[in-house]
C-alpha cells in the first residue's frame, strides 16, 4: 500500500488507494509556518495517519513517500496502547490484533530522520489543547499560577466518529 503525503498551500495532503484528505489550516498560520519544521510535520502526520491501515487490507507493507519520522517509535508505542483498547470494542483477540500491528512493515522513501530548524524566539507561553477536562483545566491553572500566557486550542471533531468507530468501519471493509 502507497501513501503519499505533502505539504499543500494551506495544510498537508494525503493520498491513499483513490482518495485525498486533507489537514488544513487558516492560510495566514500556513504560511507563516516555518518550511523546516512543516517538513517534519508531515512526516510524522504521515505515519501517525496512517500506522494502522495494514490491520484492515491485506497487505501488510506500507510504504510512505515521507522520511523516517523523528517520533516515530512514539506514535508505534501509542498506537499499541490504543490496539487493546479497540480490540474489545472490534470483538477481536487484542493478542491477534497486536500480532498483525507488529507483523507490519513500514517502508520509507527517506530513512534519515529529519530534525525540525526554528530560528525564531520562542516565547514563553504555554499552548493547551483544552477539552474542558480536569486535566485541561488543572494545566490551564497552572500555566496561569506561574505565569505564562496561555493559548488554548478546542478541537470540535464533528466530522469524525471516536477511534474506536473507526476501526470498527475498517474492519467492515
Amino acid at each position: 500500500m502507497d501513501i503519499e503525503c505533502d505539504s499543500v498551500k494551506r495544510g498537508i495532503r494525503i493520498k491513499f488507494k483513490d482518495n485525498e484528505y486533507r489537514l488544513t489550516y487558516p492560510q495566514d498560520i500556513w504560511e507563516q509556518y516555518p518550511s523546516g519544521v512543516k517538513d517534519v510535520l508531515v512526516d510524522h502526520i504521515s505515519y501517525l495517519f496512517s500506522c494502522h491501515l495494514p490491520l484492515f487490507f491485506n497487505d501488510r507493507k506500507l510504504k510512505l513517500n515521507t522520511s523516517l519520522p523523528l517520533f516515530k517509535s512514539l506514535i508505534f508505542e501509542n498506537m499499541v496502547y490504543d490496539l487493546l483498547y479497540a480490540a474489545d470494542t472490534m470483538k477481536e483477540s487484542s493478542g491477534d490484533l497486536l500480532k498483525r500491528f507488529l507483523d507490519s512493515e513500514y517502508e520509507f522513501s527517506d530513512s534519515n530522520i529529519k530534525y525540525p530548524v526554528y530560528d525564531g524566539q520562542a516565547e514563553d507561553r504555554a499552548l493547551i489543547s483544552f477539552t474542558f477536562g480536569k486535566d485541561s483545566l488543572l494545566t490551564y491553572a497552572l500555566s496561569r499560577e506561574i505565569g505564562l500566557d496561555t493559548v488554548l486550542v478546542y478541537t470540535l471533531d464533528a466530522y469524525k466518529p471516536g477511534p474506536n468507530q473507526i476501526f470498527i468501519t475498517y474492519q467492515n471493509m
